[in-house]
């Protein structure tokens, strides 16, 4: 009987072990895993808010970003414009430029202050330094010419020649890292410098 006795003891010992730990599920799952559960919820959702505010805002850089380089583009194709002769070669490219630098200057302000923060720092940086050459480049072609304009058959001296070909360096510069900021999203690798 002593065996039965310690049996039954045994027995009650793990009943009351399992009403523990049924209490302790109890508790877990009807209180503290809820809570948790809650937590993370709330957790979750306060990251899910805050992705979808980064990816507006990268929707909308993106859009500023696009319309930037469609006015460089637009800027670009108005640079040289269309030859006025056939067969044009450089120098005839430079003497257009160079006509063209006090207008350049102008434009490329009004592109930079416009576009300036939708851009690559590599590209404000290229067209900043093409916008102070046009500057310099307009004096330049005021000292050789009469109110800026060459006569026919005279082309740009070397001085203003070195400066349309450093514009035209910075202009394609730009032009380039603008072409690959859109190609590999710019936004989402912050430009390089």
């Amino acid at each position: 009987m002593d065996w039965l006795a310690t049996e039954i003891g045994k027995l009650s010992l793990l009943g009351i072990y399992g009403l523990i730990a049924g209490a302790a599920g109890s508790l877990l799952s009807g209180y503290i895993f809820p809570k948790w559960l809650q937590k993370q919820k709330s957790e979750l959702e306060v990251e899910a808010e805050q992705l979808r505010f980064k990816l507006k805002r990268q929707e909308l850089m993106f859009e500023r970003e696009l319309k930037a380089a469609e006015d460089f583009f637009r800027l670009y194709d108005k640079i040289l414009g269309l030859p006025r002769v056939p067969d044009a070669d450089w120098s005839e490219g430079q003497l257009i430029i160079a006509e063209k630098f006090y207008g350049l200057e102008s434009q490329l302000t009004k592109f930079l202050n416009k576009h300036e923060v939708a851009i690559s720092e590599r590209s404000s940086k290229s067209l900043a330094s093409a916008r102070h050459i046009a500057n310099q480049g307009s004096f330049d072609v005021a000292q050789e010419t009469s109110e800026g304009e060459y006569e026919p058959g005279q082309y740009p001296g070397q001085i203003v020649q070195k400066a349309v070909d450093e514009f035209w360096e910075r202009i394609e510069e730009a032009r380039k890292q603008i072409r690959e900021d859109l190609s590999n999203g710019s936004l989402a690798n912050p430009s390089k410098s």
